[in-house]
């Protein structure tokens, strides 16, 4: 029952009691005593009195259910406004998630991406090496095709009969040993030379000798040890 009806039926009640009081004073005796008036107020009194009892029990009644319902409107908003948070965090949490997916699948790609690129460009070195590996060995093996007719040599006579390997290996200790001795002749050559300057030069005085003397002092040392010997001029 909402209070637009409760008030109606209040205002019914009232209305009944003024109608019911009106003809008991229309129907009663035109002459009554003093007792009858003071006992017909008395009941008045108490008809008003339980009237305005009954007025204030339905007022706080009201009251009251109008606060339960203002209370439980309240809970409901506040469950509502708690629930809809709750999805507004959720859908948050979903979108961050799969931000964070989508990014992680990106850096996936990319380093795929690169991985692939760094094994294609490992292939193509490594196929340029062959290449050059292998012509490097066919000019290794055919090495008289410009002149066939050349008579090789006794060293080139003992290769042909070993394997193409074999024949490297052992074309590569001979170049080994080869630059091996090169390289002791040309430190006993430049020994030898500075010996020689050290026991040769030590015996010149250059301190009475000027610029234009010492330039050619320079140029003869030069031009003797060009031609292997020394003969020094200025003592």
């Amino acid at each position: 029952m909402d209070a637009e009806e409760r008030a109606r039926r209040r205002e019914e009640r009232r209305r009944k009691r003024e109608e019911e009081s009106a003809a008991a004073e229309t129907n009663g005796p035109t002459e009554e005593t003093e007792e009858d008036h003071e006992r017909r107020e008395r009941r008045s009194r108490e008809r008003a009195a339980l009237s305005n009892e009954t007025e204030e029990d339905d007022s706080e009644r009201l009251r009251q259910e109008e606060e339960e319902q203002r209370q439980r409107e309240e809970e409901e908003e506040a469950a509502r406004r708690k629930q809809e948070e709750a999805a507004r965090k959720a859908e948050e949490r979903k979108r961050q998630a799969e931000a964070e997916q989508e990014e992680r699948r990106k850096q996936d790609a990319a380093k795929e991406k690169e991985r692939k690129r760094n094994a294609e460009l490992e292939r193509q070195r490594q196929e340029d090496l062959q290449r050059e590996e292998n012509a490097k060995n066919n000019a290794e093996e055919q090495p008289g095709e410009a002149a066939p007719a050349k008579k090789k040599g006794k060293m080139g006579g003992l290769l042909g009969r070993v394997s193409k390997g074999r024949k490297k290996e052992i074309l590569a200790m001979l170049l080994k040993k080869a630059r091996g001795d090169l390289q002791l002749e040309e430190q006993e050559a430049a020994l030898e030379k500075s010996k020689f300057i050290e026991e040769k030069v030590k015996e010149t005085n250059i301190d009475s000798l000027n610029k234009t003397q010492l330039i050619k002092l320079c140029e003869e040392l030069h031009e003797q040890l060009q031609a292997g010997r020394i003969n020094l001029t200025w003592r």
